[in-house]
């Protein structure tokens, strides 16, 4: 749950991410839905902004270049030449 009492969640029996706004179920979004039947939703976590960082199992992910200039873009603002 984020500070202002939005709720995240992780379905693993519907391999889907579930957010609900300020706790209300009847507004409840669902994101990163399986279209393959794979499973690959692991963990989550909330960073003290409220964001939600959902890590994933498949797939080979970023190589530590791109993580630098991801992470260098999130400290500074300011826009990266090239991400890939």
């Amino acid at each position: 749950m984020t500070a202002s009492g939005d709720i995240w969640a992780l379905d693993f029996e519907q391999d889907q991410v579930v957010y609900l706004p300020m706790a209300d179920p009847s507004k409840a979004k669902f994101f990163c839905q399986s279209t393959d039947g794979r499973q690959s939703r692991k963990g989550m976590a909330i960073d003290s902004q409220g964001n939600a960082w959902i890590t994933n199992s498949i797939g080979t992910g970023l190589d530590l270049a791109v993580k630098l200039k991801l992470l260098e873009k999130k400290l500074t603002g300011r826009r990266v030449s090239s991400i890939a």
